[in-house]
């Protein structure tokens, strides 16, 4: 039964409520082990720590999170996604922190800057759109240098690496996973998209 709280939540409220729970329900079946990892790149991130450093958590998230026989490649640019996300994501938990804003602002340009950045520009965009306050910290000219390149022709890197991103910020894991289920508690035989690798590989 739906009470009177459920249905006056506001609906930003009522998305924050969701992702919450679906990043949850991910991190519980990714297991332990792996959620420990995730953990680890997580704060890995937060410090914008190059693939060396991250190398011991990465390969034990990698074998979870990642469809078999995709290679591991330092040109695809994780790090700089990452360290991308955890700013976002520190912005959003952080309004108030007055060095947050320009941290998003320098990840962003240097995410643009990167040969590989083009490769995570949709994902960017996509959660911009989605946290409209957070996305004002970004000056014009990266906006319209976003908007410009969002069109660019790029390969499915963040498809790839979709699963691992959404255990490392579950917050997002609602956004980055391609297919999640209209309901996040109830994940377990909903769809192959939420399983981990590991039980139920992509077709």
């Amino acid at each position: 039964m739906v009470g009177l709280n459920d249905i006056l939540i506001s609906p930003a409220d009522r998305r924050e409520a969701n992702a919450s729970a679906f990043g949850r329900a991910w991190l519980e079946q990714i297991g332990p082990e792996a959620a420990a990892a995730a953990k680890t790149l997580r704060e890995n991130a937060a410090q914008g720590a190059g693939m060396q450093e991250m190398a011991n958590a990465y390969r034990k998230l990698f074998r979870v999170c990642v469809a078999p026989g995709t290679a591991i490649a330092a040109e695809d640019g994780l790090p700089i996604m990452m360290a991308w996300l955890s700013a976002l994501d520190g912005l959003i938990d952080n309004p108030q922190q007055a060095r947050l804003p320009d941290q998003l602002s320098k990840r962003t340009e240097a995410l643009l800057n990167a040969k590989t950045g083009a490769f995570w520009l949709r994902r960017t965009i996509n959660l911009l759109d989605l946290y409209p306050e957070q996305a004002k910290a970004l000056p014009d000219d990266i906006m319209r240098r976003l908007r410009v390149l969002q069109g660019s022709t790029t390969r499915k890197v963040e498809q790839q690496y979709s699963r691992l991103l959404a255990a490392v910020f579950p917050k997002f894991a609602n956004a980055l996973l391609a297919r999640p289920p209209k309901y996040p508690p109830q994940l377990v035989g909903v769809t192959d998209r939420v399983r981990p690798l590991h039980s139920a590989p992509l077709a």
